[in-house]
């Protein structure tokens, strides 16, 4: 019995095109290396180079156009926050950036990629703006959990652009995550700029804090974790991640440059930056709420014992985070408090199997499970290697020298050495302690 053919893609007419213009036009050596890429595909499989002929000419067209509104865009901002980004980096960073779009938005048009999650998001963008249920819910092993729906009210707008669901949660997925990856080498360059001299434009010619940041860049790019997230359409955690990044490329790079607190634009972003978050992802909110735990006692000690710009800091935050959960609480999360009050009933009373219907998991197979896909399959392993020498250096406030200036002490600036400082290691602490809590728990 003879299959049907995969249905094409609503793009895929401008993506000929397109993607033919693009392949024309470009330079000599971009037109051999995608020969040269067509040629290998051709010879390794051309069943599968069939099918993924026209998704790849759409995400090379996208990807052009990417590159020509990023280039400008991404210079301007990096002119605008100070951060000293050499133009070989940027070069590499839009790469970097290209790649991660590529990857992530031709899998998920290929006919044959897994669907994942994103029929849920669909029924659940639906029910939210075209019915109107914003306090959604969301039933997971037996048990009810809330569900935000910060995404779907932001991404509603895309659907004025695009009107099937599961093609916008496709592309502005992958476009956030690709995004995403210039606010990791953003948070790096801004601390490693913290180790030089005041003569910042010195630092541009250093190429280990440039080559760090990327390095930092292509680990989040080509990680286990974000192209898992992808595969499976977790298309709020991708969205929430990005937020989550915004929030501490803020706090590290926009907030504090001249070791002094402003109430405006600061606290703005934050409070704009934790709502959207807490409002995008569970999970997210969890490691938030833990990243302003873990933050907050920290600043308030480093106030006590006299740092300039934790005295500035700590009143700010502290209530701008607070403000922030609070209206977060009587906004959303105060809706579902009969909820989880009779769920904490029966859980008291009568157990936690009772509640979920489920017999409980041994816990063997909890940190089996902790160990082989969360630590080997998920991370890779080799990213939680690099953590404790990262958070290391960032405490001990190592700066990078030109070769000319070794013997000159290294002056650092205390309010972005030390925001990155608290910022990457709570938040660090927070998400291993949510993964642990999840994998072991029974639910």
């Amino acid at each position: 019995m003879e299959e049907e053919a995969p249905a094409s893609h609503p793009g895929s007419g401008w993506g000929k095109r397109s993607g033919g213009w693009f392949c024309a036009t470009a330079p000599t050596g971009s037109r051999w290396g995608g020969a040269s890429l067509v040629v290998l595909a051709a010879l390794l499989d051309p069943p599968r180079l069939a099918l993924g002929a026209v998704p790849a000419l759409i995400t090379l067209a996208w990807c052009g156009l990417l590159v020509a509104l990023l280039r400008p865009v991404l210079a301007a901002l990096a002119r605008c926050l100070s951060l000293p980004i050499a133009p070989r980096t940027m070069n590499w960073l839009l790469l970097l950036i290209v790649a991660a779009f590529g990857l992530r938005y031709g899998g998920r048009i290929y006919p044959q990629s897994m669907p994942g999650d994103i029929l849920f998001h669909t029924h659940r963008f639906v029910e939210a703006i075209g019915q109107g249920h914003i306090l959604l819910k969301a039933p997971h092993r037996g048990a009810t959990f809330p569900y935000p729906p910060g995404a779907y009210l932001v991404a509603a707008p895309l659907a004025l652009l695009i009107p099937e669901p599961p093609r916008f949660f496709e592309f502005g997925a992958a476009l956030v995550d690709g995004l995403s990856a210039a606010l990791v080498a953003a948070i790096v360059v801004a601390v490693g700029a913290s180790g030089c001299s005041q003569d910042r434009s010195q630092y541009r010619s250093r190429n280990r804090p440039q080559t760090t940041a990327l390095l930092a860049a292509a680990i989040y790019v080509f990680a286990p974790a974000g192209l898992m997230a992808t595969w499976w359409s977790f298309d709020t955690h991708i969205w929430t991640q990005f937020v989550a990044l915004l929030l501490v490329a803020a706090l590290v790079v926009l907030l504090a440059p001249a070791g002094q607190w402003r109430w405006w634009p600061g606290s703005g972003v934050v409070a704009l930056f934790t709502s959207l978050v807490l409002l995008g992802h569970s999970g997210f909110f969890v490691n938030t709420v833990l990243l302003g735990g873990w933050l907050l006692p920290a600043l308030w000690l480093a106030a006590w014992r006299g740092v300039a710009w934790a005295r500035s800091a700590c009143w700010p935050l502290t209530l701008t985070f607070g403000a922030t959960l609070l209206g977060t609480f009587l906004c959303f999360s105060s809706a579902y408090l009969p909820m989880m009050m009779e769920q904490a009933h029966t859980v008291v009373t009568e157990g936690l199997p009772e509640m979920t219907r489920q017999a409980p998991v041994p816990h063997e197979v909890l940190w089996h499970t902790l160990w082989h896909d969360g630590v080997v399959r998920h991370f890779g392993g080799f990213p939680l290697l690099l953590v404790p020498s990262g958070w290391w250096a960032l405490l001990e406030g190592r700066g990078h020298q030109s070769p000319g200036t070794r013997s000159r002490p290294v002056r650092r600036s205390p309010a972005r050495a030390g925001v990155g400082a608290l910022v990457l290691a709570a938040l660090m602490v927070g998400t291993l302690l949510v993964s642990g809590f999840l994998r072991c728990s029974p639910l």
